[in-house]
């Protein structure tokens, strides 16, 4: 009997294209998944690359379990000098434009299972030698990959990038006020003010 969590994990490189051929898949994997926001999803990303990272080698791990796509990661790989040092790194590609940066996984065990083996992965991959995942929120999949990092004995350095105010306006009903979902008293009348 298979192990239903034999995770097989892959990257493909290019450009742009290389997210429009995934794009399907991972528009679904958002949308059953906690990143069900504009900022993972694929045509965001894409928009990315297209507006400041046009000539860029883009990089898009994955990992499926039973051929479904269950955890995407995409990066940019470039050459810059990393404290005066030339160095080949991976970055998400995202920017301050983006807001948020996270690894969009599936729910649950399958999707941390998922993030792990992007982490294993990587970490045997030849050819890159700093990984800099900028604005990832608290309590993000990179999480579960920055502690698998960590316990491998990689360096990791976690910085608080920006704090974006953000209401999740999904499931509310046209009778709710989505500034009653933020609890500071403080916050909701300095917006009512605005």
């Amino acid at each position: 009997m298979r192990n239903p969590l034999a995770v097989r994990v892959s990257a493909e490189a290019g450009g742009v294209e290389v997210i429009e051929f995934l794009a399907a898949e991972w528009r679904r994997l958002c949308e059953e998944s906690h990143c069900d926001e504009p900022f993972y999803r694929p045509e965001w990303i894409a928009a990315y690359i297209r507006a400041f990272a046009r000539q860029a080698k883009v990089v898009v791990v994955t990992a499926r379990v039973e051929e479904e796509l269950k955890a995407v990661l995409p990066l940019i790989e470039e050459r810059v000098r990393f404290y005066g040092i030339p160095v080949t790194r991976l970055r998400c590609a995202a920017n301050v434009h983006s807001c948020r940066f996270d690894i969009v996984c599936a729910r649950g065990c399958t999707g941390e299972a998922a993030v792990r083996a992007i982490w294993n992965f990587l970490a045997e991959q030849p050819g890159w030698d700093v990984l800099q995942l900028s604005d990832v929120p608290e309590g993000g999949a990179l999480t579960i990959f920055a502690e698998a990092a960590h316990l491998d004995g990689f360096p990791v350095e976690r910085i608080v990038s920006m704090c974006s105010p953000y209401l999740p306006l999904t499931g509310l009903n046209g009778a709710t006020d989505p500034l009653e979902l933020q609890s500071s008293t403080n916050f909701r009348s300095i917006v009512r003010r605005k």
